[in-house]
């Protein structure tokens, strides 16, 4: 007999025995005890109403050795199935250079280990331990994107990294590779790219970064934050203005509350009181609203600018605010310089403290607190709070300028200028924040005689912070003072060409206009008056549900 004879007698004398099988009865305990056969049928069954017989098949001999189960369904023998021919195709192995994706909640592990590691390092006093702890980071992150470079996270955060080291071109280098493996679809790699865009003053690449990060997602209100943020910086209001509410009109199902935010402090800052306290109402009532810090924070500025001021509304709303987010450092430091400028110092000085017991490490809190015990006479504890804030953080700038101010003020000129130069030492390069040093210092040295070195503290300050009111006052009285009136006038006129000031468009609000999207305002608070959102005295309930 040739070949093709043996395997069809092969073939033939297989299926004879496999439809015998098929029909003895089934028992439950014979299908979990007998997978191997019971998937077999499955798989001819699916070739046979399919149509698709192997053209090929493989001569194989198929021997079966099976007891039939009991009663009971239990096997009293062995199943031994040897490999017969096989009607599916064969399994292809993974390539070897495509390794598997590996599990998303190890992704998600290394990435919290990584920024675990980022966050430390930012907040370790020692240059050696930060740098350290960032290198870790770094390479933390880069494992990450080898595991997935299709997960934006991790060109985010490695971003932020390498920003902080001031490593701009590899950071910009970084974010085009990640859009490049995300194929442009994620909105948070084009909008980091962009703020690295505007940090170094290219403004109108950032803009369209922020334009492609809005096309990624629609819905990003970072983007939409951002670019408004930008626009608002460059004198522009009413794009700003535009910006943030056609960002809520995109986030409709999830408004966002920092673009309440902003409308807000847009409002507060044009002198529209009514219309801030509107966005801070509408924005407290959303989900993520009530539980955002910033727009409590806000409403309660916005309460305290208000003539007569209601000073139980005030405290309300900073408490509303501590219940949100307990041991705000900005709502405690808030309350405490609002409770100092109502004259209530003692009040004062225990949110101080009790900020400084829930964020042991925020020099401003200990800064302020310093500087409340120095205006009530307590000079001794005023230096040893500025001393313990200058442990917490040694780069807060202000703990050093308020501190060299307490020991110029009294009589301590060497100690002053000691601490000076400490806070400048401490400053990152060509930051604006480093004239507010400078111009304590030269008002020392004006005022001890020397006159050229002050003159050079000046240039500095005015150097680091051109729009610096005070150093070019400063400066233009020093010159008065020696007679240079001339000089002094060429000073002031500086200040006034270096001072920027933004004017409130002619009739300016930050309110919607009527149409789509006011009444999409109206239907997200459940009202069909925007009016109806301000408090009133003669509905308190609806300020403090």
């Amino acid at each position: 007999m040739d070949t093709l004879g043996v395997t069809q007698a092969a073939s033939t004398s297989a299926h004879a025995e496999i439809r015998a099988m098929r029909s003895l009865p089934l028992h439950r305990g014979t299908a979990s005890a007998c997978p191997a056969i019971h998937t077999t049928w499955k798989r001819r069954d699916l070739c046979r109403t399919s149509h698709r017989v192997p053209t090929r098949p493989r001569a194989l001999s198929a021997s079966f050795a099976f007891t039939p189960p009991d009663r009971n369904g239990k096997l009293l023998g062995e199943v031994r199935v040897a490999e017969g021919p096989s009607f599916l195709p064969a399994r292809v192995p993974e390539p070897a250079d495509n390794p598997p994706k590996p599990l998303k909640i190890n992704q998600d592990l290394a990435m919290y280990r990584a920024r675990q590691l980022r966050i430390s390092g930012y907040r370790a006093a020692s240059p050696t331990r930060r740098a350290k702890l960032l290198a870790e980071a770094e390479g933390a992150l880069r494992a990450c994107m080898a595991m997935d470079p299709t997960d934006g996270r991790a060109y985010v955060a490695l971003g932020k990294v390498l920003v902080s080291g001031k490593r701009f071109a590899e950071a910009e280098a970084l974010y085009e590779s990640g859009c490049t493996a995300t194929c442009g679809a994620n909105a948070h790699i084009w909008t980091a790219w962009a703020h690295l865009a505007r940090l170094q003053g290219d403004l109108g690449k950032a803009r369209r970064l922020f334009d492609a990060a809005i096309v990624a997602s629609p819905a990003h209100a970072a983007a939409w934050h951002g670019w408004g943020q930008l626009e608002r910086t460059e004198g522009n209001v009413k794009r700003a203005r535009d910006l943030w509410i056609k960002g809520l009109g995109a986030t409709r199902g999830t408004p966002n509350p920092y673009l309440y935010h902003a409308l807000a402090l847009l409002a507060m800052d044009m002198g529209c009181l009514e219309e801030g306290r509107k966005w801070c109402q509408q924005g407290t009532e959303t989900v993520q609203g009530k539980s955002s810090q910033a727009l409590w924070h806000t409403w309660a500025a916005l309460e305290s600018r208000r003539q007569p001021v209601d000073a139980n509304r005030v405290r309300a709303l900073y408490r509303r605010g501590l219940q949100a987010a307990p041991g705000s450092r900005y709502l405690l430091l808030s309350w405490a310089m609002w409770e100092k400028a109502a004259g209530d110092v003692e009040a004062a000085r225990k949110l101080l403290e009790q900020g400084t017991q829930a964020c042991p490490r925020d020099a401003a809190l200990w800064s302020a607190w310093a500087k409340l015990e120095e205006q009530q006479g307590e000079v001794g504890v005023a230096r040893e709070l500025y001393k313990q804030g200058s442990v917490a953080d040694p780069s807060h700038l202000y703990v050093w300028q308020g501190w060299g101010c307490l020991e110029f003020r009294q009589g301590n000129n060497d100690s002053a200028r000691a601490l000076f130069q400490r806070g400048i030492s401490m400053c990152p390069p060509r930051a604006k924040s480093a004239a507010h040093l400078f111009q304590p210092w030269a008002v020392l040295e004006s005022r001890n005689g020397n006159t050229r070195l002050a003159r050079e503290l000046f240039k500095c300050a005015v150097k680091a912070d051109p729009e610096s009111s005070p150093s070019w006052n400063a400066w233009a009285d020093m010159e008065a003072n020696l007679g240079a009136l001339e000089r002094a006038n060429e000073l002031r006129n500086f200040s006034m060409q270096e001072r920027r000031e933004v004017v409130k468009p002619f009739n300016f609000t930050t309110l919607p206009k009527a149409g789509t999207f006011s009444s999409m305002v109206a239907k997200l608070l459940g009202r069909e008056d925007l009016n109806d959102v301000i408090p009133s005295e003669k509905n308190p309930d609806m300020l403090f549900p």
